[in-house]
């Protein structure tokens, strides 16, 4: 119960720091899969790699040897991947970070994402041992409150992926974007760094950009938006198979 309060506030804290001003613009809408093989890849702290105008930085963790990777779960050795996508993603190891720019250094928006645990030991069935904590910085590079997204083991002590789609202002007009693992320790704190236990994976990142280098879309634009998505067959795969 803790937990699902904190992430409730912590949402309604982002959504009422992201009202913005609108702007009349077109949306660009791009769906990052990392199935491009030149992103297939060991990267470790500081390296970078661009996809679909977009730069990422893996923000290394607290040990040198914390890394990250973009390939399949079929490369993964010592730790389990989460189940449910059998083509290349991203995956962060040992308390490491991903952060999101523009390349061309204009706003951006977040509309949705899939993302999973990376077990690097057994849990127990249904436990729920941490979450991923999204962390924005608006236009002025002001860091804003943050949204967590708890995940649970199955019944056998299993992970999956899951998708995850952001409600209107919840992450727009963004400069800066940042993800990391969180575990929770006996007080339900969701702490970080967190002994190379925070292990996530993410795929099919929707993100929005405007041809006229805003950033804001107006809620019916993000509504009208989604829908036409949907209904011209281009939405993400909820999970792949």
């Amino acid at each position: 119960m803790l937990k699902s309060i904190h992430q409730l506030c912590g949402g309604a804290m982002l959504v009422g720091a992201m009202l913005l001003p609108q702007v009349h613009a077109a949306p660009v809408v791009s769906t990052i899969d990392f199935e491009d093989p030149e992103l297939t890849n060991l990267y470790f702290g500081g390296d970078t790699f661009t996809a679909s105008g977009f730069s990422f930085l893996v923000n290394g963790g607290p040990t040198s040897g914390s890394f990250a990777t973009v390939d399949t779960a079929a490369s993964y050795s010592g730790v389990k991947a989460p189940k449910g996508n059998a083509t290349q993603f991203f995956g962060a190891f040992d308390d490491n970070a991903l952060e999101i720019t523009r390349a061309d250094g204009q706003l951006f928006t977040l509309l949705g994402m899939d993302y999973g645990f990376i077990a690097g030991k057994s849990y127990a069935p249904l436990a729920m041992p941490g979450a991923l904590r999204i962390q924005g910085w608006d236009g002025n590079g002001n860091s804003i409150a943050p949204i967590t997204v708890a995940w649970s083991a199955d019944p056998l002590g299993e992970f999956s992926f899951h998708g995850f789609d952001l409600p209107a202002h919840t992450t727009t007009g963004l400069s800066k974007l940042s993800f990391v693992a969180c575990i929770y320790d006996a007080n339900d704190a969701c702490t970080y760094p967190s002994d190379n236990l925070g292990q996530f994976a993410l795929d099919n990142l929707l993100l929005a950009t405007h041809l006229d280098g805003g950033s804001v879309p107006e809620p019916s634009t993000v509504a009208l938006l989604m829908l036409g998505l949907m209904g011209l067959g281009l939405r993400r795969r909820h999970l792949k198979s």
